[in-house]
């Protein structure tokens, strides 16, 4: 009895699980002033988002990704369109997690607004 006791004790760690989260960290060496009448709203509250898979919810068979959320807010807000001076801003993570009996599925969001630069 007291094998298993100290058996089970020692894959205790092994068997948790540990979760980190990613922080969206913004930052350029762009400043531009939003105070003056320079620019205008173009899109607001676009939203990209990416789903991962986790298998008992402590597996993590596929992480969700800030990068591919953040690739379908820049092709909705078409920023790689040539001619047009656009920046995103407000821009916000979310981070949510949808459990079930033998999986999770977490998932992480970006939402933004698109301004266009008038002079």
């Amino acid at each position: 009895m007291l094998l298993r006791l100290l058996l089970c004790l020692a894959l205790a760690p092994a068997l948790s699980g540990c979760l980190t989260t990613s922080e969206l960290v913004a930052g350029s060496g762009t400043e531009v002033q939003l105070t003056q009448s320079n620019y205008r709203y173009v899109q607001q509250n676009l939203r990209g988002t990416d789903t991962g898979f986790w298998l008992l919810g402590i597996i993590p068979l596929v992480s969700p990704s800030v990068t591919h959320a953040m690739d379908d807010v820049v092709v909705q807000a078409r920023l790689m369109e040539g001619g047009k001076s656009r920046a995103l801003v407000h821009v916000a993570q979310e981070c949510a997690w949808n459990y079930f009996l033998l999986f999770a599925l977490p998932q992480i969001a970006v939402r933004a607004d698109v301004v266009e630069f008038t002079r």
